[in-house]
């Protein structure tokens, strides 16, 4: 039972990034834009809030940096893709070869190293860790975690009985209608991508100032591209891409479980890649189940052949 209890927590550990992403995310699909550079938005935002932390003695001070710093970024991707013109996919592989070089660089300039950079300060965790029992599911979790329900509920409102959410589908779906109407798709499609940097900086901090309680170099490891496919495989609806997150945790928690425990009996290399088989899977799925929304991804990426 108490492998269970440990599992359920991993869990939990290995989703709250995910679903952070993802509910981001939720909202630049949305809008028309694929943003396929989650991963790198959410290195800004994990680096951002440990140096935050450290500056200031304060791991919200540091979540506060790192959304204010994705939020930039995306502003900045917005600049590049609707008022320039330039293709979103290729913008958003840019966008996390920008995160992942940028963060190594202002690693070694700031702290002076390679390696991990820790701080003191970090978010709290209501249940210590050393609880037994159902309560040790809840051990050790930052206070980013409790808040993951709250979060689903706003952006369950936000995005289908709100204004603003009403017209966010319509600028994704029907971008003329809705300028017809009189609605400025553009400046939608901006505060969609600036939802989508914010939430994509709190993923990033639930890694670092929530549960590794430290930085390392390309420490999402491809976390940013899960949540990605969350919300295609949860067809860009709230509690799909909730469920599509939680597959995707247990299929991390998965792969950590069997490596401590060895129950699998398989090699290491195997155990490792079991998230990106599912993650690959999912893609499958979601394309043979609802081929709307797979040759909508598809049709995203052909215009590279373009």
């Amino acid at each position: 039972m108490n492998e269970f209890y440990a599992f359920s927590n991993s869990v939990l550990l290995g989703t709250t990034p995910i679903l952070w992403a993802a509910l981001g995310c939720l909202f630049a699909h949305r809008a028309g834009i694929y943003q396929l550079g989650l991963e790198g938005l959410m290195l800004i935002g994990a680096f951002a809030s440990i140096g935050g932390a450290i500056a200031f003695g304060s791991a919200w001070t540091g979540i506060l940096l790192a959304i204010a710093a994705c939020v930039v970024v995306s502003a900045l991707f917005w600049l590049v893709v609707v008022i320039l013109k330039a293709n979103a996919i290729i913008a958003g592989l840019g966008l996390v070869g920008i995160g992942l070089g940028g963060t190594s660089f202002l690693q070694r300039v700031i702290f002076h190293t390679s390696g991990a950079v820790s701080a003191k300060a970090v978010i709290p965790t209501p249940v210590a860790g050393t609880a037994t029992g159902p309560a040790s599911i809840l051990g050790s979790l930052s206070l980013l975690v409790y808040l993951l329900p709250l979060a689903v509920g706003v952006v369950w409102f936000v995005a289908r009985r709100s204004n603003f959410g009403l017209r966010v589908s319509a600028s994704g779906q029907y971008p003329f209608a809705a300028t017809a109407a009189g609605v400025n798709v553009r400046w939608i499609q901006l505060g969609a991508l600036c939802i989508t940097g914010a939430m994509c900086a709190i993923g990033g901090s639930a890694l670092s100032v929530g549960s590794l309680h430290a930085f390392s170099y390309d420490m999402t490891a491809g976390i940013g591209y899960v949540a990605f496919t969350a919300v295609l495989f949860g067809r860009e609806a709230p509690w799909g891409v909730v469920l599509a997150s939680f597959i995707f945790g247990i299929a991390t928690a998965l792969g950590i479980f069997s490596q401590i425990h060895a129950i699998f009996g398989l090699p290491l290399e195997f155990i490792q890649m079991m998230p990106y088989v599912v993650t690959v899977l999912a893609l499958w799925f979601a394309g043979w189940r609802w081929p709307q929304a797979g040759n909508a991804a598809a049709g995203a990426f052909l215009e590279l052949r373009e």
